[in-house]
């Protein structure tokens, strides 16, 4: 059988002792955890010191919005990369299928921002405006 010589001297064939005040692979990663734990401790005193119960947010969720709201906002967006690819139109480079497609429906987007924004418009309640009695 072959035995394994990994760690041990080669003349005496006894294993060597560790240097003293050395630090360990499996203390070292003991004490990388619990610094990552400690951290982690902190992060989440500093969102529950944020406020009372209710108006409490965990870190990472958002808040719920609108539908309408949050597609006005990805049209807004995509009208945006839309005006970039343009641009580079202009000066001169070439786009592939995608981005040809993407411009394509420039005219679309507009309408469809501007429907929206429209319905966004009568559906605001006219609370700012009071009746004279």
């Amino acid at each position: 059988s072959i035995e394994s010589s990994m760690g041990k001297c080669s003349t005496t064939g006894r294993t060597r002792p560790k240097r003293g005040g050395r630090e360990t692979v499996k203390e070292r990663r003991a004490r990388q955890k619990a610094a990552a734990a400690r951290e982690t401790v902190e992060e989440v005193r500093v969102v529950k010191k944020r406020g009372p119960a209710k108006e409490r947010v965990t870190a990472g969720v958002p808040a719920k919005r609108d539908p309408a709201d949050s597609k006005l906002r990805s049209l807004a967006k995509l009208l945006a990369q839309i005006k970039a690819l343009k641009a580079r139109v202009k000066a001169g480079e070439r786009l592939d299928a995608q981005q040809r497609r993407k411009v394509e429906r420039h005219d679309e987007v507009l309408l469809s921002i501007d429907e929206l924004s429209r319905e966004q418009a009568h559906e605001a309640p006219s609370s700012s405006k009071r009746r004279i009695a």
